[in-house]
């Protein structure tokens, strides 16, 4: 059976070659590699430089072709057909042309399934760069011992995300101690005495939801994930928290004053004062008051010019009244996808009350970028800060202009982009993929994200293929084995871990196994760019009882700060637990609190029967038993299993396939060959043959199917019998989606 191919761009029909040749190729490799959830089907084509053809392409050979009628760099919208039935959406682009005696005789284009791939989508933006909270947190003592006991709630992109922000019990640099037989005062001792000692609140970073970042993913590149595996009620994937450590040691910065980040949601209104006016020959200055800049405001345009060919800028003006007469610096920061640099700033030295500060045509705002202004301190003062946006052109200008209050008490504000941990925002969700074993594909509107095992086990349909088959031909072999398996983190620097280590002779949280004498030279390996760090259960120097309160300790082996790579952990909250000491400033006064957030490996420390984000098993360090739900045991051992079980065999066969299934298989449906069921590993066709090479996976087990449960395709003469003449092509209804 031939399956003919029809190509439409934009609603027009393309005429193809008679002999061109199409294959599809699908595998569950591709489900497995998050970076290929965008690949789908691409595929290049010669096709006929003809009557039709040129008309579509309007001889685009020709450079003196007006581009008001045609723009091939330009990608446009395209549909696959199969014996007419709808296939592929995507788009195709404009490669060139072929040439033959000064003449076109093909022309040769590029087609793209819906969306290109992810890691292109992403290119090299980072975590930093994501808007995921807008608001800057206060870093002071009594806000971080609040924190410490109640998370901050935040709406992340229309979602309410509990405790997104926390503090979890993680020092920088402190050794923590329990001894209630010692009430020394200025010592790292968590008990609650009479005298001040205790966990000094700066020793502590925030950290974020991992749910925030990915719910900030999604929107910042216009993509939707399932909720079967991200969702709440998913607490191995829930409870997870990224440690926002973007340099080693303190946030605070000893030797510079504290920071008072100055930013506001009304400074958006700025640009939208523009809107709506008649400049007459000024062009429109367009505002964004949706811009996602953590409150600052966003440059729309800066060099621009208007359909009357007038050129303009945009400047900006400050104008700072302080309550009192004190010195501070103004900085000005600008960001934009990818970089941040300091924009302005200067030293106010001179005592006074009102400061104008213009910045010359050197500082021109620049397209597209965001700006947040911070004044530091160390005196209290209030700051009423009125910013002005001037743009100006051959014409004239205008301006728009918004006043914001803000008080400082010579604290420190800190923003969470700038904590982020250096990550790209790609690697970051690749390894996420790979830590959970999840497969994803397209479905509908969204990405389907789902863990192996449930994808597999979330189709029941079993195509029985028998009767289609090419019994000239079929092989079986054996799977090529591995020598070894490895699931490790990049990260195993810190203190505790360094000491477990060395002690044990393998790595926390690792897992690695030789399975083979005979080598192969094929490993089978996973490493992940995450820190995994032991934590430590405290017990009371004073007698040895356990404590409530877990930590970790962001230090080498020599003791010294360290900057790790990113650490993912879950929290866990601890409330009515031992009291513990904290304190708003060395030597200020302790603060008592009994609710606060310990990390971990396992979902819930309590229990060591939830989920670890160990690889293998290992001791639950808040219970000092055996955590056994690991990485592997609950995502990989099923398919690792059967990998290298000693009856599977890799079936290859040939079949002519025919069109309903071709169009309805998915790679988590079972094929039933002489009532025998199995998995799809992978399968090429050839639409100019109709023939598919089938390679399948003999499921491991009780592989026969009763006979009734078996979908046969038993109605075979529309496919093989197709009259093209009579068919009834709509185009109009034909919709494409794409991201």
């Amino acid at each position: 059976m031939k399956l003919q191919l029809q190509l439409f761009i934009e609603g027009n029909q393309i005429e193809l070659h008679d002999n061109e040749s199409v294959t599809l190729t699908q595998t569950l490799q591709d489900i497995l590699d998050i970076q290929k959830v965008f690949t789908d089907f691409t595929r290049t084509f010669n096709v006929p430089a003809s009557k039709t053809n040129n008309k579509v392409f309007k001889h685009f050979y020709n450079p003196e072709v007006s581009v008001q009628d045609f723009r091939p760099k330009e990608r446009k919208e395209a549909v696959l057909f199969l014996n007419h039935q709808p296939f592929k959406t995507g788009f195709v682009k404009y490669d060139s042309v072929q040439m033959v005696n000064n003449e076109p005789k093909n022309y040769r284009i590029t087609f793209f399934g819906d969306i290109l791939e992810i890691k292109d989508l992403f290119g090299d933006l980072k975590l930093a760069d994501l808007t995921i909270i807008n608001d800057g947190q206060t870093y002071d003592g009594s806000t971080v011992i609040a924190t410490m006991q109640d998370g901050i709630d935040y709406n992340v992109h229309g979602e309410e995300v509990p405790d997104t922000f926390i503090y979890p019990i993680i020092t920088h640099t402190d050794r923590l101690i329990y001894n209630s037989g010692d009430d020394t005062a200025g010592t790292k001792n968590l008990y609650v005495g009479s005298n001040s000692h205790g966990l000094v609140f700066d020793q502590l970073k925030p950290a974020l939801r991992v749910h925030a970042i990915i719910l900030a993913i999604q929107k910042q590149f216009n993509i939707k994930f399932s909720n079967d595996f991200f969702v709440n009620t998913n607490a191995a994937y829930y409870n997870l928290y990224l440690w926002m450590q973007k340099e080693k040691g303190s946030i605070i910065d000893s030797d510079a004053p504290p920071v008072a980040a100055l930013y506001n949601s009304s400074w958006r209104s700025v640009f939208s004062t523009f809107d709506g006016k008649d400049y007459n020959k000024m062009v429109k200055l367009k505002g964004d008051p949706n811009a996602k800049n953590g409150g600052g405001f966003f440059v729309t345009g800066s060099q621009y010019s208007n359909i009357n060919n007038y050129r303009g800028s945009r400047f900006m003006v400050l104008d700072i009244v302080t309550s009192s007469s004190v010195k501070y610096t103004i900085q000005i920061r600008q960001a934009v996808i990818g970089s941040r640099s300091i924009f302005f700033e200067q030293d106010i030295t001179s005592v006074g009350t009102d400061r104008v500060i213009k910045l010359s045509d050197q500082k021109e705002l620049q397209k597209g970028a965001s700006y947040h202004i911070f004044l530091s301190s160390t005196q209290s003062a209030t700051f009423t800060v009125t910013m002005a946006i001037f743009d100006s052109n051959d014409s004239g200008g205008n301006y728009a202009s918004a006043v914001n209050t803000f008080t400082t008490n010579a604290t420190t504000q800190i923003v969470i982009k700038d904590q982020m941990p250096d990550i790209k925002c790609i690697d970051f969700l690749t390894s996420i993929f790979k830590m959970f074993n999840l497969t994803s594909f397209k479905s509908g509107d969204e990405i389907k994200v789902q863990p192996l095992d449930d994808f597999y086990s979330s189709s029941t349909r079993r195509h029985d293929i028998t009767e289609h088959l090419d019994v000239t031909d079929s092989e079986v072999t054996l799977p090529i084995p591995y020598d070894n398996i490895e699931f490790k983190y990049q990260g195993n620097e810190t203190f505790f871990t360094a000491f477990h280590n060395e002690r044990n002779g393998i790595n926390w949280g690792h897992l690695q196994h030789s399975l083979i004498e005979e080598s192969t030279n094929k490993e089978y390996k996973i490493e992940l760019p995450f820190e995994h760090m032991k934590f430590e259960r405290i017990l009371n120097s004073n007698g040895g009882a356990t404590t409530d309160v877990q930590w970790g300790w962001s230090v080498n082996r020599d003791q010294e700060s360290l900057l790790t790579k990113p650490l993912l952990f879950y929290a866990h909250k601890i409330t009515s637990g031992t009291a513990i000491g904290v304190l708003p400033s060395s030597g200020g006064s302790v603060t008592s609190i009994t609710s606060y957030y310990v990390p971990s490996n396992l979902s819930d420390p309590t229990t060591n029967t939830t989920q670890s984000i160990h690889w293998g098993a290992e001791k639950n360090e808040y219970t000092f038993t055996n955590a056994d739900t690991s990485l592997f045991s609950t995502y990989y051992k099923n398919y690792i299993t059967e990998v290298f079980d000693d009856t599977r065999r890799i079936f290859k066969f040939k079949a002519y396939l025919p069109m309903s299934i071709l169009l309805n298989l998915q790679l988590n449906d079972r094929i039933i060959i002489f009532n025998t069921s199995y998995k799809i590993n992978k399968i090429v066709t050839n639409f100019e043959t109709g023939l598919s090479n089938l390679e399948l996976l003999n499921e491991v087990g009780n592989n026969r199917v009763p006979t009734d449960n078996v979908i046969s395709d038993v109605v075979k003469t529309v496919d093989q019998d197709f009259v093209t003449a009579d068919t009834t092509l709509v185009r109009a209804d034909t919709t494409i989606f794409r991201i």
